[in-house]
């Protein structure tokens, strides 16, 4: 039986893999549903994580958490993972190499408006740019 919160989770994840099958068509690109991961482009697996805002510190800060691993389930099995930041008004997009994810098992983005965010990952937003080097192999960054 699935509890209300996988219900959820899964509405969720399902939001992100079609926003980021959208955005991907609107930049030009021709995504397909991928076999391994959530989609994939000539050739590229992508894994899509997403999060809507949420109180993920103890001390009730709003911000992102995107869990990239759980007991159970499998590890990333893609060269890119997009992490979907689901907002009021507009979705905003991380792409990450694979790589620089290594074995995390959760990603915060501690910012309601992810544009001022200044942390580890903010090199990423909206680098669909690595879509394009990814073709012959991932860019650097």
């Amino acid at each position: 039986m699935v509890s209300e919160r996988q219900h959820y989770n899964q509405i969720t994840g399902d939001l992100g893999e079609n926003a980021v099958f959208e955005a991907l068509r609107d930049l030009g690109y021709s995504p397909e549903w991928g076999m391994e991961a959530d989609l994939s482009l000539g050739g590229v697996d992508i894994e899509v994580k997403t999060s809507h805002i949420t109180a993920y510190r103890a001390d009730g800060r709003p911000g992102y958490q995107f869990c990239l691993r759980r007991d159970g389930h499998c590890d990333i099995r893609a060269s890119i993972v997009v992490l979907v930041c689901i907002g009021d008004e507009t979705n905003e997009y991380f792409v990450i190499p694979a790589e620089k994810v290594g074995k995390r098992r959760k990603i915060a983005i501690p910012r309601v408006d992810v544009r001022e965010y200044r942390g580890q990952w903010s090199d990423y937003l909206g680098r669909w740019d690595l879509l394009d080097t990814s073709q012959g192999g991932l860019g650097e960054l």
